[in-house]
C-alpha cells in the first residue's frame, strides 16, 4: 500500500486547493476564482495520472511492488509536473476571467 502513496499526494494537494478556493472565494473573488480553476483542473489531471498506478497496485493485491515501485514513482513525478503545469494555466485563465465571464459560461444554452 505504501508503494502507491506518492501517486496520491498530487491529487490530494490539488483537492485541498480546490476546497480552499471555496473558503476564500467570498472575501477574495479574483484569487478564489483563479485558485479554483487551477486546483480543480490539476485535480482532474492528477487523478487520471494516478489511476494506472493505483490499478496496478490493486491488481497485485496491494502487496509490495519491489522494483516496480520505480515505475509508480515515475508516474507520480510525472503526475506532479503535469498537474503543476495545468494548475498554472488554470490559475492564469481564472485570474484573467471576469465575473461576467463566469455568468455567461453558467447561463449558456446547452449544446
Amino acid at each position: 500500500m505504501e508503494d502507491i502513496l506518492p501517486n496520491l499526494i498530487p491529487p490530494v494537494l490539488s483537492l485541498l486547493g480546490g476546497l480552499l478556493a471555496f473558503v476564500i472565494r467570498e472575501d477574495y473573488p479574483r484569487e478564489g476564482r483563479a485558485l479554483s480553476r487551477g486546483s480543480w483542473s490539476a485535480f482532474f489531471v492528477t487523478a487520471v495520472a494516478a489511476a494506472p498506478a493505483v490499478l496496478f497496485a490493486a491488481s497485485t493485491g496491494f502487496k509490495p511492488l519491489g522494483m516496480m515501485f520505480m515505475l509508480t514513482l515515475i508516474l507520480a513525478m510525472g503526475s506532479a509536473v503535469v498537474g503543476l503545469i495545468v494548475f498554472i494555466i488554470g490559475w492564469i485563465s481564472g485570474w484573467k476571467a471576469t465575473p461576467e465571464d463566469d455568468a455567461a459560461a453558467s447561463s449558456a444554452p446547452p449544446a
